[in-house]
């Protein structure tokens, strides 16, 4: 009993203090939740690092090998259906760049062959080849109004989509069309953008219109010519308006770092020549911009999700998704974090159903493998997923030992707090060691306060609180309150060190003073691993 009566503080200390930072770990990376957004839920794996295609009534498309996923999304359920369907060739792969309309689906296979088929029957029709050298790949769907839109080496191609067959509309010369995308007005008048490579730096970015009254396209307007560095490329680009400006959102990769910044070309509708270029990343405080979504129809406002680097806290961050408004041309500054992720993620877009908004966004998870999963902020569904779970805790648990086992660098700082008090106690030692036998309380009392002096004394100018400052609460940072911890910990171990000489035989400061030591360090080594491990 006498045994277990020792080293019992120890178990007590360590299950409290691990308890404790548990809490602080789940705390740290969950809370405050995203609201009016619940937390983001998977949907399934994805094969290619690409944004997935949106459809009508609330789906969208996207690639798993060896098929084509059309997920539907019901965030006040909470469900998702899916439909998979085999790819229509192996050839699906090779770029990943498909669109699907009604029940036909365009892609750029193998040699840059842009194909088409038709699923017909539960199985989709062969192949037909609709040109070679094809460099980018866009759709302009307004309900039956539907266009393809394709670039090849030379030229711009809009097609019109009809049952069975594409019927060509007109034809723009550029030198290599390589985004294409397009937002309809309340008008029904497509705006189009298209990005003309002309070099591996060098490029114009292009504006039409096609009303779909007439089916008659406009004149396609370059508007802006941008020259990168040699190291520089765009890597993907969105289109989008409102009701006075349009919007070109694009990627931009710089280096062989993998660099990327969201780059926005603003321009008026009336004037498309006259625009504008920001960095938004960089317009709210955040580096690293990955690919940008804007919302295809036009409202008062142009919605758009995009991917940045966000730290929440020293411990905390990755790449997470926000959500933000243009309006007149102008950013309107309010972007919120809608992603909780702790992950690289990026390729967002999202869809609109009444007041309801669901982000659908991919999240890497290897070399070649990606995760799809969405975000709402459907009431039900905020309500539902906005709860800590046990494996939000089961995740914490596992970090927590990570910051124990970083403390090591602490064990010097720990050599130096008992110096005095063994000074004071051996020199009772060596000159009468009766006294420690005689006067145990007066002795262990003295070498107590004497480790006290030394231990704050070293905690008060170690590093300046560095570590503290990155890692621990405001609070932490007063020397007075911090004292005051250090002070109501080692009493706590004093506690427990007396009730230790109470069980002993023979009663001796030294021993007694041993224990303390041995076990206010267990309990300050725990108790400030979480604020202090790097």
């Amino acid at each position: 009993m006498k045994n277990f009566l020792k080293v019992f503080p120890f178990l007590l200390v360590f299950v409290l203090v691990f308890a404790l930072q548990v809490r602080l770990d789940v705390g740290a990376r969950h809370l405050p939740y995203l609201e009016p957004f619940g937390r983001e839920t998977m949907i399934g794996p994805s094969t290619a690092n690409r944004p997935p295609q949106v459809l009508p009534d609330n789906r969208i498309a996207y690639l798993a090998k060896p098929d084509i996923v059309i997920a539907g999304i019901d965030p006040a359920g909470q469900q998702v259906s899916t439909e998979r369907r085999p790819a229509p060739a192996d050839d699906l792969f090779a770029s990943t760049q498909f669109r699907l309309s009604g029940d036909e689906i365009y892609w750029i296979g193998n040699k840059r062959v842009l194909k088409r088929a038709t699923w017909q029957n539960g199985a989709w029709s062969t192949a037909e080849e609709l040109g070679p050298s094809a460099s980018g790949l866009g759709l302009a769907e307004s309900g039956e109004q539907r266009y393809l839109l394709a670039g090849f080496e030379g030229e711009l191609k809009i097609w019109k989509i009809e049952p069975g067959r594409v019927i060509p509309v007109r034809n723009y010369p550029m030198k290599k069309p390589v985004y294409l995308d397009a937002s309809v007005d309340g008008q029904g008048v497509f705006h189009i953008g298209a990005v003309n490579q002309l070099s591996s730096d060098s490029y114009e970015f292009y504006n039409l219109t096609l009303d779909t009254a007439t089916g008659t396209p406009s004149d396609a307007t370059m508007i802006k010519a941008l020259n990168l560095d040699s190291s520089s490329m765009i890597d993907d680009m969105n289109y989008g308006i409102d009701r006075t400006h349009g919007y070109l959102l694009m990627t931009i990769k710089t280096g062989r770092s993998n660099n990327r910044d969201v780059r926005v070309w603003n321009f008026p509708l009336q004037e498309p020549t006259a625009g504008k270029m920001f960095s938004l990343a960089g317009e709210v405080g955040m580096s690293g911009g990955f690919t940008i979504y804007g919302e295809p129809g036009q409202q008062e406002t142009l919605g758009v999700v995009f991917a940045a680097d966000y730290q929440k806290n020293p411990r905390v961050g990755n790449r997470e998704i926000f959500m933000g408004h243009f309006k007149g041309g102008e950013w309107q500054g309010d972007a919120v974090r809608i992603s909780n992720t702790q992950k690289p993620t990026a390729n967002p877009v999202f869809v609109r159903q009444g007041d309801v908004t669901t982000v659908v966004f991919t999240v890497f998870t290897s070399f070649d493998e990606y995760t799809l999963h969405y975000n709402s902020d459907s009431p039900s569904y905020a309500a539902a997923t906005n709860v800590l779970t046990g494996d939000d805790y089961a995740f914490s648990a596992m970090q927590v030992p990570q910051y124990l086992g970083m403390m090591a660098v602490l064990f010097v700082l720990v050599m130096a707090w008992p110096v005095l008090a063994y000074v004071y106690l051996i020199w009772y030692l060596i000159k009468n060691e009766d006294a420690l036998y005689d006067q145990p309380n007066r002795h262990f009392v003295i070498a107590f306060v004497l480790y006290l002096l030394v231990q704050v004394a070293v905690f008060l100018n170690y590093g300046k609180f560095d570590q503290i400052a990155l890692y621990g609460p405001e609070w932490m940072l007063s020397p007075v309150w911090f004292s005051l911890l250090i002070i109501g910990m080692g009493v706590l171990s004093w506690g427990f060190a007396y009730l230790f000489g109470r069980i002993r035989y023979e009663r001796h400061a030294l021993a007694e003073f041993n224990y303390f030591f041995g076990l206010n360090t267990w309990m300050v080594t725990l108790a400030l691993s979480y604020f202090m491990a790097a």
